[in-house]
Protein backbone atom coordinates (compact mmCIF):
# COMPACT_ATOMS: atom_id res chain seq x y z
CA UNK A 1 0.00 0.00 0.00
CA UNK A 2 1.14 3.54 -1.02
CA UNK A 3 -0.72 7.04 0.29
CA UNK A 4 -0.91 10.05 -1.84
CA UNK A 5 -3.15 12.57 0.15
CA UNK A 6 -5.73 10.80 2.16
CA UNK A 7 -6.74 7.59 0.27
CA UNK A 8 -3.97 4.70 0.32
CA UNK A 9 -4.10 3.02 -3.05
CA UNK A 10 -2.91 -0.54 -3.00
CA UNK A 11 -0.20 -0.31 -6.24
CA UNK A 12 -0.46 -4.48 -6.73
CA UNK A 13 -4.12 -4.83 -6.92
CA UNK A 14 -4.36 -4.82 -10.32
CA UNK A 15 -2.04 -7.66 -10.40
CA UNK A 16 -3.77 -9.55 -8.23
CA UNK A 17 -6.88 -9.42 -10.58
CA UNK A 18 -8.41 -10.97 -13.12
CA UNK A 19 -10.86 -9.60 -15.73
CA UNK A 20 -13.58 -11.43 -17.19
CA UNK A 21 -16.20 -9.86 -19.62
CA UNK A 22 -15.08 -6.48 -17.97
CA UNK A 23 -15.58 -8.04 -14.45
CA UNK A 24 -12.62 -8.13 -12.07
CA UNK A 25 -11.77 -11.13 -9.89
CA UNK A 26 -9.32 -12.39 -8.03
CA UNK A 27 -6.98 -15.00 -9.34
CA UNK A 28 -8.15 -17.98 -6.82
CA UNK A 29 -5.51 -20.55 -5.38
CA UNK A 30 -7.84 -22.84 -7.51
CA UNK A 31 -6.90 -20.89 -10.38
CA UNK A 32 -3.88 -21.29 -10.21
CA UNK A 33 -3.24 -24.86 -9.42
CA UNK A 34 -5.57 -25.25 -12.45
CA UNK A 35 -3.32 -24.20 -14.58
CA UNK A 36 -0.10 -25.57 -13.46
CA UNK A 37 -1.74 -29.11 -14.04
CA UNK A 38 -2.40 -28.49 -17.44
CA UNK A 39 1.24 -27.24 -17.95
CA UNK A 40 2.00 -29.96 -16.45
CA UNK A 41 -0.06 -32.56 -18.49
CA UNK A 42 1.78 -30.87 -21.86
CA UNK A 43 5.44 -31.52 -19.86
CA UNK A 44 3.70 -35.31 -19.06
CA UNK A 45 2.92 -35.72 -22.86
CA UNK A 46 6.28 -35.09 -23.88
CA UNK A 47 7.77 -37.86 -21.36
CA UNK A 48 5.12 -40.34 -22.36
CA UNK A 49 5.65 -39.46 -26.12
CA UNK A 50 1.50 -39.42 -26.17
CA UNK A 51 -1.11 -36.93 -26.89
CA UNK A 52 -2.89 -37.06 -23.56
CA UNK A 53 -5.24 -33.95 -24.63
CA UNK A 54 -3.59 -31.39 -26.90
CA UNK A 55 -7.11 -30.00 -28.27
CA UNK A 56 -8.24 -29.87 -24.24
CA UNK A 57 -5.55 -27.41 -23.18
CA UNK A 58 -5.09 -25.44 -26.37
CA UNK A 59 -7.49 -23.23 -28.07
CA UNK A 60 -7.94 -23.56 -31.58
CA UNK A 61 -6.15 -20.41 -32.51
CA UNK A 62 -3.50 -20.98 -30.27
CA UNK A 63 0.54 -19.94 -31.09
CA UNK A 64 3.27 -21.54 -30.01
CA UNK A 65 6.79 -20.26 -30.59
CA UNK A 66 9.72 -22.21 -29.71
CA UNK A 67 12.93 -21.07 -28.39
CA UNK A 68 15.00 -21.08 -31.34
CA UNK A 69 12.17 -19.58 -33.82
CA UNK A 70 10.06 -21.92 -34.82
CA UNK A 71 5.90 -20.86 -34.99
CA UNK A 72 2.83 -22.92 -34.76
CA UNK A 73 -0.18 -21.13 -35.67
CA UNK A 74 -3.16 -23.34 -34.67
CA UNK A 75 -3.89 -26.46 -31.99
CA UNK A 76 -3.71 -28.38 -35.59
CA UNK A 77 0.01 -27.19 -36.35
CA UNK A 78 1.03 -27.52 -32.43
CA UNK A 79 -0.65 -31.33 -32.55
CA UNK A 80 1.36 -32.06 -35.88
CA UNK A 81 4.59 -30.78 -34.77
CA UNK A 82 4.08 -32.79 -31.38
CA UNK A 83 3.40 -36.05 -33.41
CA UNK A 84 6.56 -35.56 -36.09
CA UNK A 85 8.44 -34.01 -33.20
CA UNK A 86 8.18 -37.49 -31.26
CA UNK A 87 8.96 -39.45 -34.68
CA UNK A 88 12.81 -38.22 -33.80
CA UNK A 89 13.68 -37.62 -30.55
CA UNK A 90 12.78 -38.49 -26.74
CA UNK A 91 12.17 -36.05 -24.22
CA UNK A 92 14.26 -37.52 -21.22
CA UNK A 93 13.68 -35.33 -18.49
CA UNK A 94 11.27 -32.02 -17.94
CA UNK A 95 11.35 -30.66 -14.39
CA UNK A 96 9.58 -27.80 -13.71
CA UNK A 97 11.59 -25.36 -11.18
CA UNK A 98 8.62 -22.84 -10.38
CA UNK A 99 5.67 -21.09 -11.70
CA UNK A 100 4.54 -17.18 -11.66
CA UNK A 101 1.35 -16.37 -11.96
CA UNK A 102 -0.33 -12.69 -12.94
CA UNK A 103 -3.85 -12.31 -14.28
CA UNK A 104 -3.94 -14.28 -17.43
CA UNK A 105 -0.33 -15.15 -17.75
CA UNK A 106 1.89 -17.67 -16.20
CA UNK A 107 6.00 -18.36 -16.26
CA UNK A 108 7.14 -22.25 -15.97
CA UNK A 109 10.89 -22.42 -15.14
CA UNK A 110 12.18 -25.88 -15.66
CA UNK A 111 15.36 -27.65 -16.88
CA UNK A 112 15.28 -29.54 -19.79
CA UNK A 113 17.08 -33.56 -21.19
CA UNK A 114 16.35 -34.97 -24.63
CA UNK A 115 18.29 -37.27 -27.15
CA UNK A 116 17.41 -37.35 -30.49
CA UNK A 117 17.60 -40.30 -33.02
CA UNK A 118 20.98 -39.48 -34.65
CA UNK A 119 22.34 -39.91 -30.34
CA UNK A 120 22.16 -36.52 -30.01
CA UNK A 121 21.46 -35.56 -26.46
CA UNK A 122 20.54 -32.04 -25.36
CA UNK A 123 19.67 -30.63 -22.00
CA UNK A 124 19.33 -26.97 -20.69
CA UNK A 125 17.49 -24.17 -18.52
CA UNK A 126 14.47 -22.86 -19.73
CA UNK A 127 11.69 -20.73 -19.45
CA UNK A 128 7.75 -20.74 -20.96
CA UNK A 129 5.38 -17.81 -20.65
CA UNK A 130 2.12 -18.88 -21.03
CA UNK A 131 -0.77 -16.33 -21.40
CA UNK A 132 -4.23 -18.42 -21.24
CA UNK A 133 -7.62 -18.05 -23.23
CA UNK A 134 -11.41 -18.29 -21.23
CA UNK A 135 -12.00 -21.37 -19.48
CA UNK A 136 -7.76 -21.71 -19.11
CA UNK A 137 -7.00 -22.86 -22.39
CA UNK A 138 -3.32 -21.51 -23.84
CA UNK A 139 -3.67 -18.91 -26.20
CA UNK A 140 0.06 -18.48 -26.42
CA UNK A 141 2.76 -20.41 -25.67
CA UNK A 142 7.00 -19.57 -25.78
CA UNK A 143 9.83 -21.27 -24.95
CA UNK A 144 12.78 -19.43 -24.04
CA UNK A 145 16.46 -19.95 -22.68
CA UNK A 146 16.16 -18.58 -19.46
CA UNK A 147 18.46 -15.84 -19.59
CA UNK A 148 16.89 -13.96 -22.25
CA UNK A 149 13.55 -14.81 -20.61
CA UNK A 150 14.44 -13.42 -17.24
CA UNK A 151 15.43 -10.09 -19.42
CA UNK A 152 11.94 -9.78 -20.67
CA UNK A 153 9.55 -10.42 -17.83
CA UNK A 154 9.81 -7.64 -16.55
CA UNK A 155 8.44 -6.01 -19.43
CA UNK A 156 6.46 -8.46 -20.39
CA UNK A 157 4.81 -9.92 -16.71
CA UNK A 158 5.40 -7.34 -14.54
CA UNK A 159 5.03 -4.08 -16.42
CA UNK A 160 1.76 -4.73 -18.31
Amino acid sequence: MRRTGRTPIDVNAASRQKTVLGACIPLSTEGMDKREKIIRLWFDMWLQKKDLGIEDIFSADSLYIESWGPQYQSVAKVKHWFEEWNTRGTVLQWDIKQYFHKVDQTIVEWYFKNKMDDGRVEAFDGMTLVKWAAEDLICFLQDGDVLVLKRIICFVFWMH
